[in-house]
């Protein structure tokens, strides 16, 4: 289904799209959240964005990745897993507080219901987690490491 909300087109991400979705991802992620990993964090994140990775999740497995576009530049991607669990949330910092991540969740959540899932979970980076308390998460646990990755566990009541 394709959304369209001032300029911005949001849908499910096609093939093909993978290598412009982890570079957009990748940007953000080194500019505001590598720095709260260990050196095995951010490699085990970059190659958790890796093209092969986004495609092998998308096609081959169980996740969807919804993105926003403005023109043909993806400009915001959330990708889900199971219609139960955010794996990834990112906007292109020169379109941040413009409401992109919300009507991500928006979009995400409205299947998750249809699916009949009760609520939505995420492991929020530090620098996500504000973000996400703000769009209706509550943290379910204290933060966490793993593999050098921090996050606190979230869910969202659908």
């Amino acid at each position: 289904m394709v959304i369209i909300r001032d300029q911005f087109v949001f849908n499910k991400m096609v093939l093909g799209e993978e290598k412009q979705v982890a570079a957009m991802i990748k940007k953000v992620f080194k500019k505001y959240i590598a720095s709260d990993y260990t050196s095995q964090g951010v490699s085990t994140f970059l190659q958790f964005i890796n093209p092969a990775a986004i495609y092998c999740r998308n096609f081959r497995g169980n996740s969807v990745t919804f993105v926003c576009r403005m023109g043909d530049r993806i400009v915001g991607v959330l990708e889900i897993q199971g219609w139960k669990h955010i794996l990834l949330l990112f906007v292109d910092d020169a379109y941040h507080r413009r409401g992109i991540s919300r009507e991500l969740i928006s979009r995400a959540a409205q299947v998750c219901r249809k699916e009949g899932q009760e609520k939505v979970t995420v492991n929020a980076s530090p620098y996500g987690e504000p973000i996400y308390k703000k769009l209706g998460f509550i943290p379910t646990d204290s933060q966490q490491e793993r593999d050098g990755i921090k996050f606190t566990p979230m869910e969202l009541v659908l």
